[in-house]
């Protein structure tokens, strides 16, 4: 978190776990019955300039080893739709 805070979160059954030093995408979603705790939905590792998803999931695989800068902007694209 931008003030120091590190959140750990363990799933049985995902893919690798996010790793400290190393940069992530992770998509989020409130969860109102854990108060204000977020459940991930899905990550992407951002390393060295390429996207690799955390989990083996097959509607992710269009994003693998895409170039970052594509991702980033598919997503920025994705969140101008849904407003």
């Amino acid at each position: 978190m931008p003030n120091g805070r590190v959140l750990r979160y363990f799933v049985t059954g995902v893919g690798d776990m996010p790793e400290v030093g190393k940069r992530y995408l992770l998509f989020l979603k409130a969860d109102v019955a854990l108060g204000h705790d977020y459940v991930i939905i899905c990550g992407y590792e951002l390393n060295a300039g390429k996207v690799v998803p955390l989990e083996d999931i097959n509607d992710r695989a269009a994003y693998i080893n895409m170039p970052e800068t594509a991702f980033l902007r598919v997503v920025k694209e994705a969140i101008a739709k849904s407003e």
